[in-house]
């Protein structure tokens, strides 16, 4: 028994420091916090009209509820080879999220196009909470994927039960991968706008 405890011990400090390990270097407070400044979309796009933009930030709408936000690069003193991104609600389907709540951060990786990122992922009473790691890529001009990702150490103590004990239920998700994301509102590229339509 004393054997067996100090085995699950290890194995959970070997976890932690896994997850630990495991975690993009932006960092996120607890649950989220809130800026001024983010009620009117007209405005931030006036801003950000004024601004060089880097290629990832701007307003983008979440293809999978409408929810509007503004991914732009925080000022930093001490990293110089790479660029942090703040993303901020502007407008949201839940509205006792409010505008200018933090919902996530992203850094820019040595792919020009993709960008590891902490998003939270549950809104408590207007304040968002659970922060996942995602992969955030610049598919074209106009477009982001998000890809959720974890990592880090799993045990499966049915593995030390004796074979005719076992019994596994493992979930199936087929969904493609890099079909959620957002589709840029502002600035838009001059390819797109150029693009004739067709009636």
């Amino acid at each position: 028994m004393t054997s067996l405890r100090f085995t699950t011990l290890s194995l959970a400090s070997l976890i932690a420091v896994a997850v630990c390990a495991a975690q993009p270097s932006v960092r996120l407070p607890a649950t989220s916090t809130v800026s001024p400044g983010y009620g009117l979309v007209d405005s931030i796009s006036a801003k950000m009209s004024r601004q060089t933009l880097d290629p990832v930030e701007g307003l983008w709408e979440l293809t999978a509820d409408g929810a509007v936000v503004a991914i732009e690069r925080e000022p930093s003193t001490t990293r110089k080879s790479t660029a942090t991104y703040r993303i901020t609600a502007v407008s949201m389907p839940d509205r006792s999220v409010a505008p200018g709540t933090l919902m996530g951060r992203a850094v820019s990786t040595a792919d020009a196009r993709k960008f590891d990122s902490l998003i939270y992922t549950k809104s408590v009473d207007g304040k968002l909470q659970s922060p996942a790691g995602f992969i955030i890529t610049l598919s074209d001009d106009d477009r982001l994927s998000l890809s959720h990702y974890r990592q880090g150490v799993r045990f499966n103590l049915w593995r030390m039960v004796p074979y005719m004990f076992r019994y596994s239920v493992s979930a199936i998700d087929e969904r493609p991968k890099g079909t959620d994301g957002m589709v840029r509102l502002h600035p838009r590229s001059q390819k797109s706008a150029s693009s004739p339509r067709h009636l």
